[in-house]
């Protein structure tokens, strides 16, 4: 049986080694527009490519049908991943909140043993091949690029989403499978930085904090999180930017026009009183000190200067000890809830992963076959499904993967 699968990412090489290991007999073909496949692999987690989590269940993905994720992990889970790349020789290496990275620390690490594999088997790869259209005459797919046209038995349509257009990544999966009367939820970016107001936060350009953050419209909290943020020159990114900007990103998608904010807490282990006091009992002992340096030791100096900044009109060369009381009630309400208003997230381009896409309803739970059309598969990111940040969403290309190849 001739095999076709469009896309030589991260979910359309495993389906391809699964497909080959389930019945040898298949003759299977990984079509990719790339002059190489598995571009995007070798930029996952900064180049270190962070392939699953120790800590994996449905409760850190999104969809428009969770069960989904819920058997994929089922029948393939982290466990099974971290098997079967030991397997084709790759050791590991934990970091920080359960990532598991390739030991080397490399993503051409992971990616290799893919392609070593694929070659073992049998799989062809034939790269440089944009696909124009696809149809299917009675049994057969016909995938037409731009000099020639190709038949296959079965096709798997695995081109992933719409972030990292320059890895190859540009929604066309979504129109191929539409074409085939397939719905689609809307797309927006995910983990992707978020641009702010950077009036006070542009001083931390640069700037790594661990903090607990919340993102509000009309004063309500609509997601939250506490972990790492990246401060940049235009706004918010980093581990905790990255799983917040999810939201972020959906609320200027669907054009609400409600302010959104990021309320920051840089002292997350106290309590707004507790903090208060904490600055009352500063200025006692040491209110000699000039504003600014009075938060060194506590934050670092940037940091500190920023909070001083927004809370008060005084010149840094003042004494701490000539704060007001309503002076010190606004810089331990900065401390605990400073609001940044946000302007929008960063295009496509720079996102990890698009949220939304074609709905995962419309295929069998257990094989990701279409049950619009027989014989026609679909797994990877242009799936309705996403992640959070920590190799979730890699997670799903390999649990995916695995069923559609096991299904062929």
């Amino acid at each position: 049986m001739r095999i076709g699968i469009i896309g030589g990412g991260a979910s359309g090489l495993f389906c391809g080694i699964t497909a080959k290991k389930n019945n040898p007999k298949n003759k299977v073909y990984i079509i990719e527009k790339a002059e190489k496949c598995g571009r995007k692999i070798l930029a996952t987690g900064n180049g270190r490519c962070n392939l699953t989590n120790e800590n994996m269940g449905e409760e850190y993905f999104f969809s428009s049908d969770i069960s989904y994720v819920r058997e994929a992990l089922s029948a393939f889970s982290n466990l099974d991943t971290q098997k079967s790349f030991n397997d084709l020789g790759l050791l590991f290496t934990t970091g920080e909140k359960g990532k598991i990275y390739p030991r080397s620390l490399q993503a051409s690490a992971v990616l290799d043993v893919l392609r070593m594999e694929s070659k073992r088997l049998g799989v062809e790869e034939i790269c440089g091949f944009k696909v124009v259209k696809i149809e299917k005459k009675g049994d057969i797919f016909r995938v037409f690029g731009e000099k020639e046209t190709l038949e296959f038995e079965k096709l798997v349509i695995a081109t992933g989403g719409m972030s990292g257009e320059n890895l190859g990544s540009d929604g066309d999966g979504y129109n191929f499978l539409k074409a085939f009367g397939h719905k689609m939820n809307p797309v927006f970016q995910s983990l992707v930085q978020i641009k702010c107001d950077n009036t006070y936060t542009k001083a931390l350009n640069g700037t790594k904090i661990t903090v607990a953050a919340k993102i509000e419209v009309n004063g309500k909290t609509i997601d939250k999180g506490i972990d790492e943020m990246h401060f940049t020159e235009y706004g918010l990114s980093g581990p905790l930017g990255f799983n917040l900007s999810r939201s972020v990103s959906k609320h200027f998608a669907e054009k609400n026009e409600s302010d959104i904010y990021c309320v920051i807490d840089f002292m997350q282990e106290l309590s707004y009183d507790e903090v208060k006091a904490f600055v009352q009992n500063r200025i006692k002992t040491q209110g000699y000190k000039n504003l600014e340096d009075f938060f060194t030791g506590v934050f670092s100096k940037r940091c500190g200067q920023m909070i001083i900044k927004k809370s008060t009109d005084k010149k840094f060369n003042v004494f701490a000890k000539e704060l007001s009381g309503a002076e010190i009630k606004e810089i331990a309400n900065n401390i605990k809830a400073f609001k940044v208003k946000l302007i929008s997230v960063m295009p496509f381009k720079n996102s990890q992963v698009t949220a939304g896409g074609i709905k995962i309803e419309d295929f069998e739970k257990d094989t990701l076959e279409s049950k619009k059309l027989r014989g026609l598969y679909a797994c990877g990111e242009v799936l309705d499904v996403d992640g959070i940040c920590g190799g979730y969403n890699l997670q799903w290309a390999w649990s995916s993967g695995y069923i559609a190849g096991k299904a062929l």
